[in-house]
């Protein structure tokens, strides 16, 4: 573990505390940690995996919520920037994470399962959500590669994620709902059968803001289950009063944990 590890920061570098008392090194030029991969990381139930791969891990957040909460022996992060694989391998070093998280900077579209040696019990992604074709694109590569599909679109991602999983394992992911049926179909092309969906609302009156999936790799067709709607708070904003978490969200906060 590097207990010792003082990370050296750049102009637009700095560190943040984030949940589970782990410090984050983010960079002020791009998009930081967000209520996407925090759900993410709490819609992974707690049963413990011998290893775990996400795909695209951006400073790793989600890797290290996973490691930080036990969820898995070994963790594999897989991230094609440069800078964000380097990011990533220094907030491992500096949550003294180590001996648990693993960096590998790959794009997606040429990772196949002998790179762990193994295949993996489960595969967690954040990917990009829009299409090159669509929305207004972002100034620097950076921001275009959060957003965009500009190192792999949706359907790469989930053909990644069934090249490296073991038969039965679980696919977790956050996706927009208004790509809700490019995914799912994409899922089935690949193999992977939806077995769970969350809608996450900003709150009781507001559309969802993204989805939640859950798909097991060469389970049978069927048995899909649409969860309750998860608000994220209970009330909307009214005349500028702070608003109040809801207790589901509440637990993901204390506990990091989304249930059922």
């Amino acid at each position: 573990m590097d207990i010792c590890f003082a990370p050296s920061l750049s102009a637009d570098e700095c560190i943040d505390k984030v949940n589970d008392n782990l410090k984050l090194i983010q960079n002020n030029r791009f998009f930081k940690f967000g209520t996407d991969s925090l759900m993410l990381s709490a819609f992974v139930d707690r049963k413990k995996r011998k290893n775990i791969a996400e795909l695209g891990c951006g400073s790793g957040i989600i890797s290290l919520l996973l490691a930080s909460r036990d969820r898995a022996e070994k963790i594999h992060a897989i991230e094609v920037q440069s800078y964000f694989a380097s990011l990533t391998d220094r907030n491992i070093r500096l949550n003294g994470l180590s001996d648990k998280v693993y960096v590998y900077e790959k794009n997606v579209v040429d990772v196949k399962g002998d790179i762990f040696g193994h295949e993996v019990d489960a595969v967690v992604s954040n990917p990009p959500y829009m299409k090159m074709t669509s929305g207004k694109h972002n100034v620097t590569e950076e921001k275009l590669a959060a957003r965009h599909e500009l190192y792999g679109t949706i359907d790469q991602f989930i053909a990644c994620a069934a090249r490296i999983i073991k038969h039965g394992g679980d696919l977790f992911i956050v996706y927009r709902q208004d790509r809700l049926t490019d995914i799912l179909v994409s899922m089935r092309n690949n193999r992977f059968e939806p077995k769970l969906i969350t809608f996450v609302h900003p709150d009781p009156l507001s559309p969802p803001s993204f989805v939640l999936i859950k798909a097991k790799y060469g389970a049978a067709d069927g048995g899909l289950k649409v969860s309750e709607p998860f608000y994220i708070y209970n009330s909307t904003i009214k005349d500028g009063a702070e608003r109040q978490y809801s207790d589901k969200m509440v637990s993901v906060l204390e506990n990091g944990y989304m249930a059922p």
